[in-house]
This record gives structure tokens, C-alpha cells and sequence, in this order.
């Protein structure tokens, strides 16, 4: 089986990661296989400046605050709805 017919046949997106397998594989056999780290890494760029490392802290800040206030509101409006249905289909006797 070629490599990209393996690629194919396990849904990969090329062949390079089988190729890479395969020569960990011939160099280190199968304990060489199981050490491979899975996924890709990723930089994380950290921001030396503190200023923006703050302001960027203070914007999550506030997009959180909106956030909460925004489901505040929903859960306000959904609340009073509930007590105008149960109303409506409850009415009390006097």
C-alpha cells in the first residue's frame, strides 16, 4: 500500500504524516510510535508589554460584564413571560 493510499484509506489529510510514521516506525518501532505527541503544537504569543497585557484584560473584563448583563436581561424577560402565562392559563378566583 502506498503512502498516500494509507493517507486515504484512514482519512488523512496527506501522506506526510503516514511517511512520518513510517520512518519512526523503521528507526524506533512500535514504543517509538506510542512516544509520539499527538495534535500540533501551538505558540501562544504572550504580550511582554504590560499595558496591553492590561488593557486586553480589561476588555475580557468587560465583554464578560456585558455578557452576564445580556443573560440577566434574558433570564428577567423570560421570568416575567413565564408569571404572564401562568397567569393566563391559571387565573386566580376571586
Amino acid at each position: 500500500m502506498s503512502l498516500n493510499q494509507a493517507a486515504a484509506h484512514f482519512m488523512l489529510a496527506g501522506s506526510g504524516s503516514v511517511a512520518r510514521w513510517l520512518k519512526v516506525y523503521e528507526e524506533r518501532g512500535e514504543a517509538g510510535l506510542r512516544a509520539l505527541k499527538i495534535g500540533t503544537k501551538r505558540n501562544i504569543a504572550i504580550s511582554v508589554d504590560p499595558e496591553k497585557a492590561a488593557s486586553a484584560l480589561e476588555l475580557s473584563k468587560d465583554r464578560r460584564i456585558e455578557d452576564l448583563e445580556r443573560q440577566v436581561r434574558f433570564l428577567e424577560t423570560r421570568l416575567m413571560y413565564l408569571k404572564k402565562l401562568k397567569a393566563l392559563v391559571h387565573p386566580t378566583k376571586k
